[in-house]
């Protein structure tokens, strides 16, 4: 959803909402109709929204640009809002306004299903103003008064859905140079090349949106016609200015040189926007050209859709230079991203099928899904003599023969690929001729990118997104999930098990949940296992899910989750569990690995033989447990190991921090009262950062207060009640009397302003996001 805010006029009455003013208002909605027309004598203004919340949790996230014909408004990044308003859809703008007022943040409130009452101003330094009061609405824009009378008016259209639905037009960037060709059609666009006022060597200008459904150049059902071919190039200068170009058909699967454009020779080419392209071809075949090459340049444009062919196939170009031995016969592509699929023999690629002649590809990517016999890749399917830098792919890739890579397909002579990635989970690919593999989980946090310019350049929603160009956005942002709502528990039990609800999903719970009608068979079926793990997100959105029921004491893997991998669970409250199981076993996941759990908490028993805790059983392989909790009373069943109050292993580099543990722990060797052991493994440390327990502790060997045994690890800033849990010894931490543990002085270097709070001398420390009721005491 995008927002277009202008201030209409400014009064300093405070009476009522007049007739005349009404009828001004209805006059300014109409001029605001008529200065959206490209060309109008005046200015425009369009912005994108950047945060779009839900009860205070994030939707919805896009690049915010501004245009004026007179001045620009420059690029804001936002900030999410603190407020949760039950019930109230939030929108969050951060805008920069203009005149006498200063940069204000914006809150909008919108009862649901009704329109929005009033809009919240804050400045930056957190003073709040008076509201804005709704005085007029109709079906395509808001009117509101401030308190010193004058009327803004807040004017909402659509957000595409998804990449090639629905125009996602950022145009006009800037407005026709002198000597530049406009073109604001079908027509005018089909005449380049072709007629003597538009020639091959000018320079043009996209002023409008195109929707080429329906063109047929030849009248013969071929489609679209491109413009310049392999004997008559296109060499002059094409800038898209941000409009889009939408349903390019063209169906010639026996002619070479297919896309908008067909050959391109020492031409530039930037912010060409193609969506819903459909192309069949046969030799250099690509969404926006077939070929590019001397010297020709594509910046800031993109392609999604389908392109097909045989050979030379790519996303967005077919081929860049010509023979490897020329080495002078370049291309450079930089910005770019593609998506949708393509098909091919040889050389196929989800951005460019060949690249040669000392050619250059930076700053772009493909969450293209590529099918091709051989030399595939995610991103390139062969370069030589070619640099590829700061690139990435996501898209399924499969082959047919050999040289098939994730990334790149084959890597020739004379050729660099440089902080580079792919999605070895989507692409279903570990191998690549050139690149880095990293899982989904990896490919959506910005460290993984190494080098890679995230100021200027880049843009990530960490967790959420890969990343995407700040120059040309991808709306959504690529990896972007809306969340599955989930209601009920049969809604629930569904995940994994539904072709509706798959492991790899978003969701959110949207009501509290009782599991007591799982109580049959074993209980509660984990979500994911060894074998199909969760790879999603899960967030239990504050809600409560009580009486989680398993009983399974010979099955490994068992909790509300058996199996995470590459996942991120947050805020999931567990009450009055009951759990048994064999190894892995944990009332919220069985076994973690290289996932981010946070906000959560269980109550209740659990039971198992290793590898057994209060929340996690198994908190491996760089995985992270913050700002949670288990008051669970935990049992290890026989000869158990690796028991604990909140994780029964933290292992291989995984972090817990600003946690703690408050039930019972009885194990036979390796119990803590938090965790039973920190272990590094293949000498990762793990770490165990502001932690602390209160729970009794029983065992037979390595038994300790906070943890029971540590193993080339760290624990920092942690801490457990030798009086409750009846031990003055730990293999970490420092051990405080009840009446230590409930004196914030004791709690060195632990965050009281914003992560954790205490009620001196009655309480132990709690979550300030995650605030257990009634506190630990």
């Amino acid at each position: 959803m995008s927002f277009f805010h202008h201030r209409l006029f400014r009064g300093r009455s405070s009476r009522g909402f007049t007739l005349v003013e009404l009828i001004a208002v209805l006059a300014v909605l109409a001029v605001l109709v008529l200065i959206a027309v490209p060309g109008y004598v005046g200015f425009t203004r369009r912005a994108h929204l950047v945060r779009l919340q839900a009860d205070g949790r994030l939707l919805y996230e896009a690049s915010i640009r501004y245009y004026g014909h007179h001045d620009d408004w420059p690029v804001i990044q936002p900030a999410l809002s603190d407020e949760e308003l039950a019930g109230v859809r939030v929108f969050d703008l951060k805008l920069m306004s203009w005149g006498d007022l200063s940069e204000l943040r914006a809150y909008i409130a919108e009862k649901e299903g009704k329109d929005p009452s009033e809009i919240n101003f804050y400045r930056l330094d957190g003073e709040k103003l008076e509201p804005y009061i709704l005085v007029r609405s109709s079906l395509d824009s808001y009117v509101f008064r401030n308190p010193a009378g004058e009327l803004y008016i807040l004017d909402p259209y659509s957000m595409p859905s998804s990449a090639g639905d629905g125009s996602s037009s950022r145009g006009p960037l800037r407005e026709p140079a002198e000597g530049e060709i406009v073109i604001r059609t079908a027509e005018e666009l089909a005449k380049i090349g072709r007629d003597p006022s538009y020639p091959l060597t000018g320079s043009y200008i996209l002023m409008s949106d195109i929707d080429l459904a329906g063109f047929d150049y030849y009248g013969d059902g071929t489609g679209w016609a491109p413009i310049g071919s392999e004997l008559q190039p296109f060499t002059g200068t094409f800038d898209g200015n941000g409009f889009v170009i939408v349903n390019l058909y063209i169906n010639r699967p026996d002619a070479d040189f297919q896309g908008l454009f067909g050959s391109v020779e020492g031409a530039s080419i930037s912010n060409v926007a193609l969506e819903s392209v459909d192309i069949a071809g046969h030799d250099y075949i690509g969404g926006l050209a077939g070929r590019i090459r001397s010297g020709s340049t594509v910046t800031d444009s993109y392609s999604t859709g389908s392109v097909t062919g045989i050979d030379r196939v790519g996303g967005l170009v077919g081929r860049i230079g010509t023979y490897t031995h020329i080495h002078n016969d370049s291309g450079f592509i930089a910005g770019c991203y593609s998506a949708g699929t393509v098909s091919g023999r040889y050389f196929v690629g989800g951005l460019v099928g060949l690249s040669e002649g000392d050619s250059t590809i930076k700053q772009s990517y493909s969450i293209c899904n590529v099918n091709g016999y051989k030399y595939v890749g995610g991103f390139v399917g062969d370069i030589n003599y070619t640099v590829v830098t700061n690139c990435y792919s996501t898209g399924g890739v499969r082959g047919e023969y050999y040289n098939i890579g994730g990334f790149i397909g084959y890597k020739g002579l004379g050729s660099t690929v440089q902080y580079c990635y792919w999605d070895t989970e989507t692409s279903g690919l570990t191998t690549s001729a050139g690149g880095t593999g990293r899982m989904t989980g990896e490919m959506k946090r910005q460290s993984t990118f190494v080098d890679w310019d995230f100021d200027t350049v880049w843009q990530i929603d960490e967790g959420e997104t890969y990343p995407y160009l700040r120059s040309n956005p991808q709306s959504p942002p690529p990896g972007f999930q809306p969340a599955v709502e989930i209601f009920t528990a049969e809604e629930l039990a569904k995940i994994g098990r539904d072709e509706s609800y798959p492991l790899n999903a978003k969701y959110i719970l949207k009501s509290n949940i009782d599991l007591s009608g799982y109580m049959s068979d074993g209980g509660w079926q984990p979500i994911g296992d060894l074998n199909n793990p969760f790879t999603g997100i899960f967030d239990g959105n504050g809600y409560t899910i009580k009486n989680l029921y398993i009983n399974r004491p010979d099955t490994h893997y068992q909790g509300l989750f058996g199996y995470t991998r590459s996942a991120k669970v947050s805020n999931v409250t567990l009450e009055s569990v009951s759990v048994t199981g064999c190894d892995y076993t944990g009332a919220l996941a069985g076994y973690v690995y290289k996932s981010m759990i946070s906000g959560s908490s269980s109550s209740g028993t659990v039971a198992g033989r290793q590898h057994v805790g209060g929340l996690l059983g198994m908190n491996d392989y760089y995985s992270e447990l913050v700002f949670s909790y288990s008051t669970a009373d935990i049992t290890g069943i026989g000869s158990s190991r690796y028991t604990g109050g909140l994780v029964g292993t933290n292992y291989r580099g995984s972090y817990i921090r600003n946690c703690y543990a408050a039930g019972s722990v009885t194990g036979n060797t390796e119990v803590g009262g938090l965790v039973g052991v920190n272990s590094s493994g293949w000498q990762v440390m793990s770490n165990i950062e502001k932690t602390y327990s209160t729970g009794s502790v029983t065992g037979s060997s390595r038994i300790g207060g906070l943890v029971g045994y540590n193993v080339g690890s760290r624990v920092t800033a942690s801490y457990w009640d030798t009086i409750t849990s009846g031990l003055t010894t730990s293999a970490g931490g420092t051990g405080r009397t009840t009446a230590e543990m409930k004196q914030q002085s004791t709690f060195v270097d632990w965050d009281f302003d914003t992560v954790w709070q205490i009620d001196e001398g009655e309480t132990y420390p709690y979550l300030r996001t995650n605030p257990q009721s009634p506190p630990p005491m």
